[in-house]
């Protein structure tokens, strides 16, 4: 396989260079084992790198942490094991971020109500306000049943308290005494391996428009110095 598409390169360091300055911005992505986060800090370290894509099939023991420089911002991307003996741990990495990429393996609905209380374990440790992208992954098994799709995030939002009424705009979600402002997003990470691959247009790669919304959230909240 070739090297990626230097298209893709580009679009990227467009998004992150919109972070102005040197800042640096720092993101933790967690979620159940499983749930394709290995695969997606890959990404990001493959399109820095210029090498190509590989799929992660083996869970993540303990943390892996990869910094991904774009522009004059540097990324510092947490992934954190989801492991039931792990997620205990996952606080000590959540204070100081300034954003979260929640993931949630779409096709494991009998583990939706456990991923909810994982993540309320982080609830304390996260900075009010925090923006918040919540990644449902594998769509790709359903993409001939589209309203299973849709009752299967139906039913997460549900879970995770996600009010989509109060504002026509923006997503938020309660928990104890914090309000964090957050986005959904259904995504196949594998099919955005195959689609950098094969130099398929960006409105092709489903994570892309979430991680626009969240630098854009970043900006908007000020990152941590």
């Amino acid at each position: 396989m070739g090297a990626i598409p230097s298209i893709l390169k580009k679009n990227l360091k467009e998004l992150f260079a919109s972070i102005k300055g040197k800042g640096k911005a720092s993101l933790a992505i967690l979620g159940l084992d499983s749930a394709g986060k290995t695969t997606l800090v890959n990404l990001f370290k493959n399109a820095d790198s210029g090498r190509d894509f590989k799929a992660q099939t083996q869970p993540t023991l303990g943390f892996n942490m990869e910094e991904v420089n774009f522009a004059n911002t540097n990324i510092k991307i947490w992934d954190i094991g989801g492991q039931k003996v792990l997620i205990d741990f996952w606080h000590q990495y959540v204070n100081d971020v300034d954003g979260l990429v929640f993931m949630i393996d779409i096709a494991d609905e009998k583990r939706f109500k456990y991923s909810f209380e994982a993540f309320t374990t982080l609830v304390p440790h996260l900075k009010d306000n925090l923006p918040i992208l919540i990644f449902l992954n594998k769509k790709d098994i359903f993409r001939d049943n589209p309203t299973e799709i849709s009752q299967r995030k139906a039913s997460i939002e549900e879970t995770y308290k996600i009010d989509n009424h109060t504002s026509i705009t923006d997503s938020y979600m309660k928990a104890d005494s914090k309000v964090f402002k957050v986005k959904i997003s259904e995504v196949s990470v594998l099919d955005d391996l195959d689609s950098m691959q094969r130099n398929m247009a960006l409105s092709s790669v489903s994570v892309y428009p979430g991680f626009k919304w969240l630098i854009e959230e970043i900006k908007s909240y000020g990152m941590h110095k």
